[in-house]
């Protein structure tokens, strides 16, 4: 029988978790929102993921503790993935970039430094980056939903591309 997993508990630094280890449950960037969905942990257990409504708007992040039931406990790890970071200065670089970026739908996300910044890997991304003149490089990282600027999540309107 599945473990369900409905919200976010904690974090796993929380005093409420010390001393204890968690069963990873690994999570790819784009369904860290998933409201519905069922995996295994890296200790193989089975889980069901059902959202409650709260949960659904922030979706799910690193370390977060999504069950516990005194006994096993369960944790987020979002998996990194291919991605192109951007360093760019500021000004009407960085405008032109964030126009730029936003104008292709493409999720965005803050880097670690001051003008950094992280969206996942794709040759036309890359391209227009360079072309804009910022410097950019292809990585392995972690795109965590609370650095988003944009929204990952996609949406939709009325003009058509």
């Amino acid at each position: 029988m599945a473990m369900i997993v409905e919200k976010a508990l904690g974090m796993l630094g929380d005093a409420a978790y010390a001393g204890r280890t968690a069963d990873i449950l690994d999570v790819e960037w784009y369904n860290t929102y998933k409201r519905v969905d069922r995996k295994a942990t890296r200790g193989g257990k089975d889980v069901g993921i059902r959202m409650d409504h709260a949960t659904s708007h922030t979706g799910f992040t690193q370390d977060q503790v999504v069950y516990d039931d005194g006994t096993n406990l369960i944790a987020i790890n979002i998996l990194p993935c291919p991605c192109i970071r951007i360093k760019v200065s500021g000004g009407a670089a960085l405008v032109k970039l964030c126009y730029e970026i936003g104008n292709r739908h493409a999720p965005f996300f803050y880097g670690e430094g001051e003008g950094e910044f992280l969206t996942p890997e794709d040759g036309p991304i890359l391209a227009l980056v360079r072309g804009l003149g910022a410097e950019a490089e292809t990585v392995e990282a972690k795109l965590l939903p609370e650095r988003s600027i944009s929204s990952a999540r996609g949406h939709s309107h009325g003009h058509s591309h």
